[in-house]
């Protein structure tokens, strides 16, 4: 079983993914609150927020980051006349 499966979570991070690319896809897993229920969040106060809860869901969907950019480098060159 995949891992979001065992954390007890109802809803895949491809049919997550899938909602981020067409939200049409929200009415499929019962709106809002139906994804709320399968993702185990409280529409009004939303995660446990505890260690525990906040490891079952990265291990299951990832971390919930941007990646870092590699800065842009800037070359000034100096010519003392």
């Amino acid at each position: 079983m995949p891992p979001w499966s065992l954390a007890g979570f109802a809803i895949s991070p491809q049919e997550i993914e899938e909602i981020g690319t067409n939200p049409e896809n929200i009415k499929d897993h019962g709106g809002l609150r139906g994804i709320a229920i399968c993702l185990r969040v409280d529409p009004t106060q939303g995660i446990q927020g505890t260690l525990e809860d906040v490891r079952l869901r990265v291990d299951s969907f990832g971390a919930n980051r941007y990646p870092v950019k590699k800065p842009k480098l800037f070359i000034v060159r100096h010519n003392p006349q």
